[in-house]
This record gives C-alpha cells, sequence and structure tokens, in this order.
C-alpha cells in the first residue's frame, strides 16, 4: 500500500525522488477492547440469565446469589 501510495504521488508531482531517500513510517497498532470471556464471567452470566428467565416465567427464588456473584466474580 505505501508503495502504492508513493507512485501515485511521484505520478501527480507532489513527491520527487530526492524526498524519499528516507522514509519513516509509523508501525504501531492500537489495542482493541475485546474482553475475553473466562470460565467465571461465563457462569456469572448464565446465574443472571437463568434468575431472570425465573422471574420473567413467574418461578419464585428462595435466594439468587447475585449478591454474592459480584464478590465471587472479582
Amino acid at each position: 500500500m505505501l508503495s502504492v501510495t508513493i507512485e501515485a504521488s511521484k505520478r501527480a508531482g507532489a513527491l520527487n525522488s530526492e524526498s524519499i531517500k528516507r522514509v519513516s513510517v509509523d508501525t504501531t497498532v492500537q489495542e482493541k477492547a475485546v474482553a475475553f470471556p473466562t470460565d467465571s464471567k461465563l457462569l456469572n452470566d448464565i446465574s443472571r440469565r437463568l434468575v431472570k428467565l425465573c422471574l420473567l416465567h413467574g418461578l419464585s427464588l428462595r435466594q439468587n446469589y447475585n449478591h454474592v456473584a459480584k464478590r465471587l466474580l472479582r
């Protein structure tokens, strides 16, 4: 891609051979904020979804451990 850009700028007259004797290229890459699932995170998500499904279908739970799950997840 760099070579195509350089050739196009040469053809357009915006670049001469003297100015490209030394080229600096920035090759840094931005890391993406991707959260990889872990076993504890998946277990927590499943637990929360099951509690929501039980409430949605009118099942009463004696205890759902949502208050404990945050601490266990850490």
